[in-house]
């Protein structure tokens, strides 16, 4: 039987925080380590190791200063990948289980094209280009490589990003874009997305030099019922909406 436990979601400006065992945590797919200011931390009955204490000097402080929330530890995946992840946005809940999770019975599993403990990625299609997206609860905005990006301009939408791998914050503008995920003889979705495009350095490092066309996090959350992520099996489950 699985062990499970619940926490109540605090969305900050599409960030996916919750409190756990005397901390407060960032959840971030897109990242493959923990960081914060201890040595370790315990969750779920367990102690866990913090692998940096910050990237690029800048600590878990910054992260918290920019999202506009106090944040103890960014949650990355060598130790998200431990636990069956459940993520229900419109509920504002997150479950983490120790064994074979519950799923509801309409629960549609795509199979995730990466291996345990890296960044979850899907095969989709975005404007007509069809490759491997990551999907990243850290990430409030969805990227596209520039070449990909079609659609005119949001007149007067732009948004202001952080990344601790990046020295400064960015601004972006916004293309109205979606992305269509197809499951031969199952089932076939398109989810609208607003995209915008990361500062150069980023795009090499994060995109193009992982083999990937795009990323995407809170418009997916928010799209389905729930997201669910079973790691053994590299399946990702989600909850038509």
């Amino acid at each position: 039987m699985a062990i499970t436990r619940r926490y109540d979601l605090n969305l900050v400006n599409d960030h996916v925080i919750f409190y756990a065992d005397g901390n407060t945590f960032l959840l971030d797919t897109g990242s493959p380590i923990c960081i914060g200011e201890a040595n370790a931390f315990d969750f779920m009955g367990e102690t866990h190791l913090i692998n940096m204490n910050n990237v690029m000097g800048k600590s878990i402080d910054s992260v918290g200063d920019f999202i506009g929330h106090p944040v103890d530890i960014l949650m990355g995946l060598s130790v998200i990948c431990k636990y069956g992840l459940h993520i229900d946005w419109n509920n504002a809940t997150i479950t983490f289980s120790k064994g074979e999770p519950d799923l509801p019975d309409d629960a549609v599993g795509i199979l995730l094209c990466s291996t345990k403990f890296s960044v979850p990625k899907i095969t989709a299609e975005i404007n007509g280009t069809e490759g491997d997206i990551f999907v990243d609860t850290g990430a409030p905005i969805a990227y596209v490589q520039e070449q990909l990006r079609d659609g005119e301009v949001i007149e007067g939408v732009t948004k202001t990003d952080f990344s601790p791998m990046y020295p400064t914050t960015w601004d972006t503008d916004l293309t109205d874009s979606s992305i269509s995920v197809h499951i031969e003889n199952i089932i076939s979705f398109t989810i609208p997305v607003q995209m915008g495009v990361l500062p150069t350095m980023l795009e090499v490092l994060m995109l193009k030099g992982s083999g990937v066309i795009a990323v995407v996090g809170g418009d997916l959350l928010k799209y389905f019922k729930y997201v669910a992520f079973d790691w053994e099996d590299c399946i990702m489950y989600v909850g038509m909406p």
